[in-house]
């Protein structure tokens, strides 16, 4: 394509979509080489069966009309609206073309091959080429995929003793204050779920304070895990938002005792839990050491234009998709000690379909930069499904990499620093040779 039809079809989207080329600005002379995005699977049903969750509740929650854990069909449109805004966002950039029969060749999409990250990974290639069957490239069904879920295999023999001690150091001699300090936000949780903070409990109902706090090894995808009322909150505050993100009748979401208001400070309970079993500096290590190496040779195959063994996709991709879970953001988040702010909410949240982003740039003295952002639409936009654009952007926050970023736009880390940094957290035995 030449580069006058490239700047016409770039314009045309951007036009069309409200966006602007500036929220990806750089210096005269910079250009965007590449880009890896590790996106959160969409808005999906609650993984736990309804008889698990009914003894702490006084009502039933609500029916999904998909399995459990499945992305919803609302889920794959609002995943697809986070595509399109990437598509004007990165033709804006001058990295894709707008064309999606040559963009195809450019994006490499990989997902974890549970249901709702493979149907994550067809929304963003809905979004970003128009392609709902796009080349997908995941391991065999059945299959565990060291790159998103190492813990389930116990891939590297993780020490789960250490593990528990690094999460148990986090809490404290008591465990038990941790819900005395947050016994606000877990009464407001206990009025959602009976109707009233202060009402005695019906027959067979469990009041989550009376659940002793404490932490374990992990089961399924997880290295470790939090019990008791830490554990249990999460779960509930987790399906509330997502009951609020899928659209559900106000009536519906929280049985009508929930507002967007109510989310930023019970979101507390969920991040704490989060940050404990998934971004405690040896967890996040077992757990994302391998992702954050090919994310590392990826980014680094895209600044030689050389094939680099362990890099995601091609050395043509300019564009690396991969459709993966809030765990592993959260765990990047851990071992790098990254830090967010976005939709008044706590610290660091990874909503439905949020990202972490890595931009690789080259500046025009030829030095490469990377640039970090979290990307996510926000919990009204996604209850809304509203049309990302320049007017109602997705919430982009730049994030600062400690030990590597620099004052520069989007707090840029020069190559040669991330790559030293990523060594330096990253753990080998965790580490396969193929992503």
């Amino acid at each position: 394509m030449k580069s006058s039809h490239k700047k016409v079809v770039a314009l045309f989207l951007l036009a069309l979509l409200g966006v602007s080329g500036v929220e990806c600005a750089a210096s005269e002379g910079d250009a965007l080489r590449a880009v890896v995005i590790v996106s959160r699977h969409g808005v999906r049903a609650p993984i736990d069966a309804p008889d698990k969750l009914a003894p702490f509740s006084a009502a039933p929650w609500p029916k999904w009309g998909v399995p459990p854990g499945y992305l919803t069909p609302r889920g794959k449109k609002l995943v697809a609206l986070m595509g399109a805004y990437y598509r004007a966002r990165y033709v804006g950039a001058g990295l894709l073309t707008g064309n999606p029969a040559k963009d195809r060749d450019l994006i490499f999409f990989r997902a974890n091959n549970f249901e709702r990250t493979m149907e994550t990974g067809r929304g963003l290639a809905q979004g970003l080429l128009d392609d709902a069957k796009p080349d997908l490239h995941a391991l065999p069904d059945g299959a565990v995929d060291p790159l998103f879920v190492p813990a389930k295999i116990r891939f590297g023999s993780p020490d789960e003793a250490l593990a528990v001690a690094a999460v148990r150091g986090r809490l404290g001699a008591d465990p038990d204050a941790f819900a005395r300090t947050y016994r606000t936000q877990f009464a407001k949780l206990h009025g959602i779920l009976f109707g009233n903070e202060a009402a005695a409990l019906p027959s067979g109902k469990i009041r989550l304070l009376s659940l002793p706090m404490g932490v374990k090894p992990g089961e399924g995808n997880d290295l470790i895990g939090t019990t008791g009322p830490l554990d249990h909150a999460k779960t509930f505050i987790e399906n509330l938002m997502l009951e609020y993100a899928e659209g559900m009748p106000a009536a519906d979401v929280g049985w009508g005792r929930v507002d967007r208001a109510a989310f930023s400070d019970l979101a507390q309970l969920h991040a704490m839990d989060f940050s404990l079993a998934h971004g405690t500096f040896y967890v996040a290590q077992v757990q994302i050491s391998n992702m954050a190496s090919h994310i590392l040779q990826t980014l680094e195959q895209a600044a030689s234009g050389e094939a680099i063994a362990g890099a995601i996709g091609p050395v043509s991709a300019r564009m690396v998709v991969l459709a993966g879970h809030d765990m592993n953001i959260i765990s990047l988040a851990g071992l790098l000690d990254l830090n967010w702010s976005v939709d008044s909410l706590p610290m660091s949240p990874a909503l439905p379909g949020g990202a972490l982003v890595f931009e690789l740039w080259r500046h025009a003295d030829g030095g490469n930069f990377v640039r970090t952002y979290y990307m996510t639409q926000t919990l009204d936009q996604l209850r809304n499904a509203v049309v990302l654009s320049s007017t109602t952007p997705p919430a982009i926050a730049p994030v600062f990499i400690p030990g590597c970023s620099t004052a520069g736009p989007g707090y840029e880390a020069p190559l040669g620093r991330f790559a030293f940094k990523l060594r330096q957290v990253i753990d080998p035995q965790f580490v396969s040779p193929q992503p």
